[in-house]
């Protein structure tokens, strides 16, 4: 096992002594060694992508809908939801145009890029200013893990942060 490898209990969430005590070499029948404090690195906050409907995680930090219409049949509360950013979305048209046809999807991020940053420019700088902060969760509800606006959306702010 790779030293800084993390171990999740069977509901996602971390154990931070658990993840200790196995990352200090000790066999389920000995004690666990004493691991000398290391000088943290400075965390860098991510933009990370997940699917609405996922169950929300403690390292998600700000999650925000980047979708214009509610999610279908999701419970506001189960959401999570911290943010949600109707105004990065894209527009009506522009979706329905996309359709999720893979054929379509660079062209589609290329009109998303230039539809956000030329309509909604103000909400672009406040995500980019956001995520410069703060690990940041976009969240999408479309069943497409790959081509949905929340990746095209990372890729825009990341490439011009």
């Amino acid at each position: 096992m790779k030293a800084g490898r993390a171990f999740s209990s069977l509901n996602g969430r971390r154990n931070e002594a658990r993840d200790k005590y196995f990352l200090s070499g000790a066999s389920l029948g000995e004690a666990p060694m004493r691991i000398a404090p290391t000088l943290e690195t400075e965390k860098r906050p991510m933009i990370k992508i997940k699917r609405v409907y996922d169950p929300p995680s403690l390292d998600d930090g700000k999650r925000i809908l980047v979708d214009r219409l509610w999610p279908r049949g999701l419970a506001r509360a189960r959401a999570a939801v911290d943010d949600w950013s109707k105004d990065l979305a894209p527009s009506n048209e522009l979706r329905r145009w996309y359709g999720h046809r893979p054929e379509r999807w660079e062209t589609f991020k290329a009109r998303y890029a230039e539809e956000i940053s030329r309509v909604r420019k103000d909400e672009l700088d406040r995500l980019r200013n956001l995520a410069g902060k703060e690990d940041v969760t976009l969240l999408y509800a479309s069943r497409e893990p790959i081509r949905n606006n929340a990746v095209a959306l990372r890729e825009i702010v990341e490439s011009d942060a």
